[in-house]
């Protein structure tokens, strides 16, 4: 039998890059690759009106990595990662429903255990000068990863919408809904479906 000093059981153990082990590992998925690499700063952004919608994605995540409350999903990812629609469907069927129906849609519910994985899906959509925005957020609670949705939204934008707004729109309300549960297990929506402001 291995005996531990006091200052061992006490200290979590810490990874090489400074989040301990029992941080939920996190993850922001969408299906637009030009929204991501403007978060993960591979593709300059000249679009002003965007700037502060990634201004502030970038920023909730990497306080929330600063102060050790997540981490990215593996120590040599982004945050944020890109994939086809293909595996964005959820996300994708969220955005077509709200923007049909032009009602938005909000539900939050507790995952139980603590997550040791959170994965939150955007997607948006639009149609003549209409759009919609759209996330739904995945908790994992142990090694099998058995994906469970806990929280999932869809906001509808009436006018001026582009099919590049509504993706940035879905990926900045993506952050708020993760910083939120990450912060207080819960996610407040308002009337229409768009994460409150804390």
């Amino acid at each position: 039998m291995v005996s531990r000093s006091r200052r061992e059981v006490i200290c979590p153990v810490v990874p090489a890059w400074g989040v301990p082990l029992e941080a939920p590992r996190v993850e922001i998925v969408g299906d637009s690759l030009l929204v991501v690499r403007w978060c993960q700063g591979a593709w300059q952004l000249k679009e002003k009106r965007f700037q502060p919608y990634v201004q502030e994605c970038v920023n909730k995540m990497m306080r929330l990595q600063d102060v050790r409350i997540c981490a990215p999903r593996c120590q040599t990812s982004w945050w944020i990662r890109h994939v086809p629609r293909e595996f964005n469907a959820r996300a994708d069927e969220l955005a077509k429903t709200c923007l049909r129906s032009g009602a938005p849609y909000a539900f939050c519910s507790a995952c139980g255990q603590r997550p040791i994985a959170i994965s939150v899906h955007f997607d948006g959509g639009h149609k003549d000068g209409r759009g919609s925005s759209a996330w739904t957020m995945s908790c994992a609670v142990d090694i099998s990863y058995q994906w469970q949705i806990i929280a999932e939204a869809a906001t509808y934008h009436k006018q001026d919408a582009t099919s590049v707004s509504a993706e940035m729109i879905a990926c900045w309300q993506a952050s708020r809904a993760l910083e939120q549960y990450l912060l207080h297990r819960s996610i407040q929506f308002d009337a229409d479906g768009s994460v409150h402001a804390a």
